[in-house]
Parts: structure tokens; sequence; C-alpha cells
């Protein structure tokens, strides 16, 4: 913050006929400037949760990766299509369910423990959306289950 009360950006564009341009903005009376090394109420929420949420990946991960046996007969619902129709077609995807199990479970892991350390948490976080597909379409088939109490049905009718 400059004297005056204004913030200066500076703004540079690179490559043949670089120009450097400098924008003001009026400085907020209501929001003191930030020194070296304060922490802010989302730095810290971040601190704590990326690590929190990150466990839940961990420790499924961990346990998918180490005994990827007993998840098998909940995951064939899925593993059957995709080792049938995909994994042949590309050299990528193994076509045994257990590995295709293990797979899953090894991207879980690491992509928690890079969410929970902070380094590259948006592409561990796009890994973990894309491992919580497969993931809830076999072992969390909420939408199947026959519940008077469901969201939007009435329990007097």
């Amino acid at each position: 913050m400059t004297p005056d009360g204004v913030i200066r950006e500076q703004l540079l564009r690179t490559g043949p006929g670089s120009l450097a341009r400098a924008r003001t903005f009026p400085a907020r009376a209501d929001i003191p400037p930030l020194r070296a090394g304060q922490l802010t109420v989302m730095t810290v929420l971040r601190r704590v949760a990326r690590p929190l949420l990150a466990s839940m990946f961990v420790s499924g991960g961990y346990s998918a990766v180490r005994d990827p046996a007993r998840l098998v007969p909940a995951a064939e619902s899925v593993t059957d299509p995709v080792s049938t129709r995909i994994a042949p077609r590309t050299s990528l995807l193994p076509e045994d369910p257990e590995r295709l199990v293990r797979l899953n479970g090894a991207v879980q892991l690491g992509a928690g423990v890079l969410l929970a350390l902070g380094r590259a948490p948006r592409p561990a976080s796009a890994a973990l959306a894309a491992t919580l597909v497969p993931t809830t379409l076999a072992a969390h088939r909420f939408w199947t289950i026959e519940d008077a109490c469901r969201p939007g049905v009435s329990a007097a009718a």
C-alpha cells in the first residue's frame, strides 16, 4: 500500500512489443493490510480441513490396496462392464476386477496424501472426484434403497 492509500498492481505482458501497465485501485479502509507471515481465517481453515478430508481417502485407499479381495464382490457391478468394454480397447486399465479395485485405491491413497500435504491440491481433488464415481456406483447405491422416509416422499402418503 502506498502512502496515498492506493494499491498498485503491475500487469506485465511479455513477448514482442512488451508492455507494462499499472492499474490503481482505491484502498478499502475497513480491511487492514496483511503483514508478512500473517494468516487469514481461510488459510487456517484450509490447513485443518484438507488433512481431515484427505484422511478418509488415505484410509480407504490403503485398505483397498492392501486387501482388494474383500471389496471385489461389491465392486463387480462396476468392474465387469469396465473390464469387458473399456479395458480391451486400452492398455492402461487392467481387466482383472481385483487389480481395478487396487488401482482405484492407489489413486485415492496417492491423491489423498497430496491433498493432505497441500501439494497440488486441485489435481489431487480432481483425481479424488474421478475415483468417487466408480466407488459410489459400486458401494454406495443409495438410489436403490426403498424407504418411506426418502426426501421428496410424503410420510402421510
